[in-house]
């Protein structure tokens, strides 16, 4: 597949080498060469979610991470020609804003 893909993306699984309730970016909002901005929900039947509803710290490094992930995979869909992050992989930083809610529709 060439091209960008049209944002927002709400079905990241096909970008994602995870499936089910591993998956835990729920949709991409936008992205381009340098950035990605996705979102994350922690719900109540999140699969790391303990008893006392909070989730690890350490969460918030696998959403990254599915996220780095996911804008790779969406940058190699470009137009033949174009610039991906596999071919500048070496030259890559990234920056994660992490911003945590109590109450889902207050959250942007």
């Amino acid at each position: 597949m060439s091209g960008r893909l049209t944002c927002p993306i709400i079905d990241v699984a096909p970008l994602l080498p995870h499936s089910g309730n591993m998956v835990l970016l729920d949709e991409i909002l936008d992205y381009d060469e340098e950035s990605l901005q996705g979102r994350a929900t922690i719900r109540e039947d999140h699969v790391f979610l303990r008893p006392e509803g909070v989730v690890p710290a350490w969460m918030a490094m696998e959403i990254l991470a599915q996220g780095v992930a996911a804008s790779m995979a969406a940058m190699r869909r470009r137009p033949a020609g174009g610039r991906s992050w596999a071919s500048c992989w070496d030259h890559a930083s990234f920056r994660c804003t992490w911003t945590a809610c109590r109450s889902a529709p207050t959250c942007r």
